[in-house]
């Protein structure tokens, strides 16, 4: 994990930072995609980083969450294959979500850049605006993009939050099928195989949170990254 996230995060991260940085003083003219070298430096990269350092726990999260299916299998049979299968369900609606949640943050970053630009905007045109007495009406079009942008904020740690709760709920929602198919079949249920099996469940739950919230996050990062990679293919100066 601290591979991942620490030591290659930093160094991939550091280099896209420095290929944006030096893209931009060679773009032709000013470009027409709204998104500046520094809003994807201030905000893009530090976002896709801090997000690398969750998805850094994606590999245990996967070896932990077979070994638990299997030890689930071992201990109760087909009452476990039942379990495994809600929570394949729930996986599979989380998958579902994560495409939602890519969609809202990519509107939520349009947002975001169209805030920024009419700040940029004020900055550099601040003597007229002072002149003009437009301070009002820059300060209500600034007020309406962030409100536009907060909504978008807001729909998007919903969307998070809501797929980090199923994941949450999981081992409860798979135990009970199982334990009820286990009841209604006569299967023998002594109480060490149940305990042992609610611990398998319980011990799942770490990686039934962190499987959607990576898939969220892997949806998030999958936005700035191709916002960078957009950026960086935009055409360039002829060499004198």
């Amino acid at each position: 994990r601290h591979l991942l996230s620490d030591r290659i995060g930093t160094a991939v991260y550091g280099q896209c930072a420095t290929l944006v940085q030096q893209k931009s003083t060679r773009l032709a003219g000013v470009t027409s995609s709204g998104v500046e070298s520094s809003t994807l430096i201030g905000s893009d990269l530090v976002r896709a980083y801090e997000s690398t350092k969750l998805l850094a726990f994606f590999p245990m999260t996967v070896s932990g969450g077979l070994g638990g299916c299997v030890l689930l299998l071992l201990t109760v049979g087909w009452g476990g294959a039942i379990g495994i299968a809600v929570m394949v369900a729930i996986t599979f609606a989380n998958m579902k979500m994560a495409g939602r949640i890519k969609k809202v943050e990519q509107v939520e970053m349009a947002a975001a850049d169209k805030r920024l630009g009419i700040i940029r905007q004020v900055i550099t045109d601040i003597k007229p605006i002072k002149l003009s007495s437009w301070e009002e009406s820059y300060l209500e079009t600034i007020a309406k993009s962030r409100e536009e942008e907060v909504k978008w904020m807001l729909k998007f740690r919903v969307l998070s939050q809501g797929s980090a709760q199923m994941g949450r709920a999981s081992p409860f929602l798979a135990a009970c099928p199982a334990f009820v198919y286990m009841s209604l079949g006569g299967q023998d249920m002594p109480p060490a195989d149940i305990f042992a099996a609610l611990s398998v469940f319980m011990g799942l739950r770490l990686a039934l949170i962190m499987l959607p919230l990576s898939l969220s996050l892997y949806a998030a990062t999958q936005v700035s990254l191709s916002r960078i990679e957009a950026f960086l293919a935009l055409p360039e100066h002829e060499p004198i």
